[in-house]
């Protein structure tokens, strides 16, 4: 797993589900959503949630799948991690 946590722009569906990432000049189907979960941390101190996505994503149909883990916060997505 290698650690990125870098903004990236992210098209998503009517119900905010990504479709397609742009990172490193690339743009990269998203072709299942794996995981999806909701992270809060210090509710008490009001930190704005979290909504992570787990997704397979390829560059075109037929190339090598990536797993990305990405988090929407606020109106803001970043690439998390690359999961191996």
């Amino acid at each position: 797993m290698k650690s990125i946590h870098s903004p990236i722009d992210v098209d998503t569906d009517d119900r905010c589900r990504p479709v397609r990432l742009y990172w490193r000049s690339n743009t990269y189907h998203v072709s299942r959503i794996l995981d999806r979960w909701v992270l809060q941390n210090r509710w008490w101190a009001r930190e704005e949630r979290r909504l992570y996505v787990l997704v397979e994503a390829s560059l075109a149909v037929g190339d090598a799948v990536q797993h990305l883990e990405l988090y929407l916060q606020g109106t803001d997505w970043t690439l998390a991690r690359v999961v191996d």
